[in-house]
């Protein structure tokens, strides 16, 4: 089971609690998108695709996803601690985005030491607050639709742009 897929430098990592089923000889430093969609599934196309929403910049995801993720600045990890490289130690453009619920506790945060992404938009708290931050650290839904659609998505860019 990997600990982490993608680079060994990148500048958004994002944590997730179970990683996907991969064989023995799987590249887990530059991983075939279609390979590892291909063997686990729907579930993990959606994770990859919205994954490549919020990491593509300007260029289309699609062929973004297919092409580039996990190539160069991307990381996904599932360990029980927050990732560090060299890199990451120095630099502090790297973002960690904490994946659902599981991995909030997994990982000991608690969304009420964050700022909600609401507060930070000057939309009203409520109860439908899925998204936290502090810093670098967002805590955010499970990559699914439901939980993390792409109005939330384009939210989140703009977020990591202007911190």
């Amino acid at each position: 089971m990997p600990s982490v897929i993608g680079s060994a430098n990148p500048k958004v990592i994002l944590y997730l609690p179970n990683p996907p089923e991969v064989d023995a000889g799987f590249d887990m430093t530059k991983p075939d998108i279609t390979q590892l969609i291909a063997a686990n599934g729907n579930h993990w196309r959606k994770i990859l695709t919205i994954f490549a929403k919020l990491t593509c910049g300007q260029q289309n995801w699609k062929t973004y996803r297919d092409t580039l993720l996990l190539q160069h600045h991307e990381m996904i990890c599932f360990d029980d601690c927050l990732y560090t490289s060299k890199l990451a130690e120095q630099s502090a453009d790297v973002w960690h985005l904490v994946a659902g619920k599981a991995s909030w506790q997994r990982l000991g945060f608690n969304p009420q030491d964050f700022t909600a992404l609401e507060q930070q938009l000057g939309h009203k708290k409520d109860q439908q607050q899925r998204v936290f931050y502090h810093r670098q650290l967002i805590l955010i839904p499970y990559p699914d639709y439901r939980q993390l659609p792409n109005q939330l998505i384009e939210q989140l860019k703009v977020l990591m742009a202007k911190l």
